[in-house]
């Protein structure tokens, strides 16, 4: 029983590690070895999103004004 016991604690200790314990995936490694792809003065500067605009979609407007009852060509 104890045997069986000890077993058991060993598999939920393995599968809480699997399940809650830390993802390789999501670490960040700094290698000192390893080259950068620019240098830090020719790095890519990344660009600013385009500011949000309100556009009418002709497709959307269409399908709302049949299911408001409201068609205008």
């Amino acid at each position: 029983m104890r045997e069986q016991l000890q077993v058991m604690q060993r598999q939920m200790d393995w599968f809480k590690k699997q399940l809650f314990g830390p993802k390789s995936e999501k670490q960040v490694v700094d290698l000192p070895g390893q080259d950068s792809l620019f240098q830090s003065s020719e790095a890519p500067i990344p660009e600013k999103p385009p500011e949000d605009e309100n556009r009418t979609v002709r497709a959307f407007s269409e399908a709302l004004a049949r299911s408001s009852g409201t068609m205008t060509a």
